[in-house]
């Protein structure tokens, strides 16, 4: 749909952006249980 309306360039730039935020989210929720069980 991006792709369509805006172009492949803003489609790629929102997938890159996408995978950035899933990461960051991704390394906290494993900081925090990897903390939560050496909290334990």
């Amino acid at each position: 749909m991006i792709n369509d309306t805006a172009g492949h360039v803003a489609g790629d730039a929102v997938l890159r952006e996408l995978g950035c935020r899933l990461a960051l989210t991704l390394r906290e929720a494993i900081l925090l249980r990897a903390s939560a069980a050496t909290n334990s």
